[in-house]
């Protein structure tokens, strides 16, 4: 459903993104994970057509974002970081304008609200104002807009920032359900724990190229170790590390209270 290929960005002399080759299938769910600045806003603002990149092709549905733009925009949906709610109007008229905006008429337009207001737990306030709402439930109403379409790729870049453990939660189910529809979904976040509830793919930027993909249990077998340390209420502590299925002490010492 999403073929990014070769995709390079340079801004000035900077280049963010080196050659970007992902690929999500129907109901794949892939984790975007870097550090600040590693370009993961940037290759989902490509993977969108809001910023046209140096090199490379993006497909949405077997469509050339580039030369079919208007048909695979068609099949589209990003949430990006920043709040897309309308702080004066209500979360019905919210998601009514996105629903419009998306093609959406008569039975298909009014299904598809009150579907989504119940999906996403916002059926209480439809005639709230957005400004009205709590950071969680604007959140919410963000990502809410953007899956009123029903989109066959969906673009989500930290939609859990500010919102409570509830909206979390919330969002998260909300994502498997719809890849569990067929809808492809690119997920950039810093939680590694949020990709596992995914149970997605993960790929990692680091310095302008996918430095690691893969399934992510493969990729944590292949690269983590867990570190754990356990303090007792004596003098003694005592160091331990988890090692796939094995527990084994690795040092054990007396510590001298000061």
């Amino acid at each position: 459903m999403l073929e990014i290929v070769g995709v390079a960005k340079a801004y000035g002399r900077k280049a963010v993104l080196r050659g970007i080759n992902v690929t999500v299938a129907a109901g794949q769910i892939t984790g975007l994970l870097g550090a600040n600045g590693a370009g993961k806003t940037t290759l989902l603002s490509i993977a969108a057509g809001l910023v046209r990149p140096d090199e490379g092709r993006v497909t949405i549905a077997g469509y050339d974002l580039r030369a079919q733009r208007r048909r695979a925009a068609q099949c589209l949906g990003i949430a990006p970081q920043e709040l897309g709610v309308y702080p004066t109007l209500t979360v019905s008229e919210n998601l009514l304008f996105a629903a419009r905006l998306a093609g959406l008429r008569s039975v298909r337009l009014r299904n598809a609200i009150t579907e989504t207001t119940e999906l996403f737990g916002l059926t209480e306030q439809l005639r709230q104002r957005a400004a009205q709402l709590s950071g969680g439930q604007k959140r919410r109403l963000h990502t809410a807009m953007t899956l009123v379409c029903r989109p066959a790729v969906l673009l989500l870049d930290e939609p859990t920032v500010g919102a409570d453990v509830e909206s979390r939660s919330g969002i998260l189910d909300v994502v498997l359900a719809t890849a569990a529809q067929g809808t492809a979904v690119v997920y950039t976040t810093h939680y590694l724990a949020e990709l596992e509830v995914l149970n997605a793919d993960i790929a990692v930027l680091h310095e302008g190229r996918i430095a690691v993909a893969g399934p992510l249990e493969e990729v944590l077998a292949r690269y983590a170790t867990t570190p754990v340390t356990i303090a007792r209420t004596g003098l003694e502590t005592a160091y331990l590390r988890i090692t796939g299925d094995a527990l084994s002490t690795v040092e054990e010492h007396n510590v001298v209270a000061a």
